[in-house]
């Protein structure tokens, strides 16, 4: 047991019913620039890369990337119930970026994203876990 993990879906963290599809996901991504948002993405990977299956140190990293938000309640709840959870998948950033690639919107790295476009790519990082795995964990 010790090696498995389990992650929040939307119906498990109270969020969203229906889950998310690709579209749902690529609709978010419609509308932040390509090069600011890709590295952006990375950025997250790289750091939960070292963190890939300790919870509270993925819930320190959700609050700098998401804020201090009513979300952030549902996640600690959801690590408190799963002592084997965590927040961040690897599935989920590969899918995220692909999806990127496909439908984030020309944009130079220079440009950075506005709050609005941030708000969309944080809504899509959130929402691509239901498009990875149906579990309602």
């Amino acid at each position: 047991m010790d090696q498995v993990i389990v992650r929040p879906s939307e119906n498990g963290l109270g969020l969203l019913d229906p889950v998310a599809t690709v579209d749902d996901v690529a609709a978010y991504l419609r509308h932040v620039p390509f090069e600011p948002a890709m590295i952006a993405i990375c950025r997250l990977q790289a750091m939960a890369w070292h963190i890939a299956r300790d919870g509270q140190a993925q819930l320190a990293l959700a609050r700098e990337f998401f804020g201090e938000v009513v979300l952030l309640d549902r996640f600690e709840i959801f690590l408190k119930r799963h002592e084997n959870g965590v927040l961040f998948g690897e599935q989920d950033f590969f899918l995220l970026q692909r999806l990127l690639i496909e439908y984030a919107r020309d944009g130079q790295l220079d440009a950075g994203m506005t709050p609005a476009e941030f708000d969309a790519l944080k809504a899509a990082t959130l929402r691509v876990r239901s498009v990875v795995d149906t579990t309602d964990y």
